[in-house]
């Protein structure tokens, strides 16, 4: 081969080469364009949706972008459905007929009451996620368009455990939710505030963090049973001297029999044999009261001090 030749060679080879390399990210988009639609029809949606995103980075077409917004609909994932079909209407302008711009307007009328926004307000910086996904960075441009129900919003905040919070969002609602925000005598403060397009507010789930509270209902309960204790304990310490002065009296009645003496002893033993064991868990369960009432009302400055002149307990109110 001469050199002239080979020359030719090279350079037709060059130019198919570059000619392939220019056509194939089209070539590729079309070949996955028709794949997702294929698996769109099979009813492998989230398979088609795959396809025709990987077809769109390829291929920037808007027309791409009623198909994933089509796509986003079989799967209930309204926000998504929404957020391309506002793209589609963007990016497709004037080139979009009046009969698909309607039909994709009536379509965002009918997702309108199947979302909610929410707000996220916490530090700058602060990584945000919604049901475990990363949506951005602190301070976001806009609020999150959501699913109606039940939701996980998520900071992270550089050097902080990750916060989160619960939402029950309906639709067209707007719920404003504070995670992340350092506040007086706690790391930080969840508030959420949710709000309908109308103004009413609606309930949503909500954990919050804040200062421990001191329940008083153990420490009533504790004393309510040393009471009934002691109480039961002294009826039966009286029994049991009732039951000791009939045998006393027995000893001394004339014909008495051995077995009306051993009754009358077993009476005694039984009633002070209770009452020890009565009086022993009216001990006791006053120890543990004492001890909850301390744990209570330490929300309140209670003070415990031993001294020269015994034991004392203060408590302000």
């Amino acid at each position: 081969m001469g050199k002239l030749t080979r020359l030719v060679f090279v350079v037709a080879l060059l130019v198919s080469t570059l000619a392939l390399a220019q056509k194939s990210p089209t070539d590729e988009a079309k070949t996955r364009f028709k794949r997702g639609a294929e698996f769109y029809d099979e009813g492998n949606f989230r398979g088609a949706l795959i396809e025709f995103e990987r077809a769109y980075q390829l291929l920037p077409n808007y027309k791409l972008l009623y198909n994933i917004g089509q796509v986003h609909l079989q799967l209930l994932e309204y926000g998504r459905a929404q957020a391309a079909f506002v793209r589609y209407l963007k990016e497709g302008g004037s080139d979009v007929n009046s009969s698909r711009r309607d039909e994709v307007n009536r379509e965002l009328d009918r997702i309108k009451t199947r979302v909610g926004k929410i707000n996220v307000i916490t530090t700058d910086g602060a990584e945000v996620l919604l049901d475990d996904e990363s949506v951005g960075t602190a301070p976001l441009s806009v609020a999150l368009t959501a699913n109606t129900g039940r939701h996980t919003v998520t900071v992270v905040v550089p050097g902080r455990a990750p916060q989160s919070r619960v939402i029950d969002l309906a639709g067209q609602e707007t719920a404003n939710v504070s995670l992340g925000l350092p506040s007086a005598g706690s790391e930080s403060a969840g508030t959420l505030t949710p709000k309908s397009s109308g103004g009413s507010t609606s309930p949503s789930v909500l954990t919050t963090t804040g200062p421990a509270v001191h329940s008083k209902a153990p420490m009533v309960v504790g004393w309510v049973v040393t009471g009934a204790l002691a109480v039961t304990g002294g009826i039966l310490a009286g029994a049991s001297f009732g039951a000791a002065s009939e045998l006393a009296k027995l000893k001394t009645t004339l014909g008495v029999t051995q077995a009306s003496l051993n009754v009358a002893a077993g009476k005694v033993g039984g009633f002070a044999a209770a009452a020890d064991i009565v009086g022993l868990a009216a001990l006791i369960a006053g120890g543990i009261s004492v001890w909850l009432t301390i744990d209570a009302l330490s929300s309140n400055d209670a003070a415990v001090s031993i001294g020269p002149s015994g034991f004392s307990f203060v408590a302000k109110f």
